[in-house]
């Protein structure tokens, strides 16, 4: 049994949370193409990727 208020508040939530992840690869993003946040080196070497064919 649920309530109606119950559903609304449940769903504006996952609005709230769905813009607030946008919002934040939006800002990612920014800090990368203005120089303030750059990539670290990997911490272990990443395996070659199987099935490719060099050449």
């Amino acid at each position: 049994n649920e309530y109606p208020v119950e559903r609304y508040l449940r769903n504006s939530k996952a609005a709230v949370i769905y813009e607030g992840t946008s919002q934040l690869h939006t800002l990612i993003q920014a800090d990368y193409l203005l120089g303030y946040r750059e990539d670290r080196p990997l911490r272990c070497p990443q395996p070659p990727a199987s099935g490719h064919e060099g050449g």
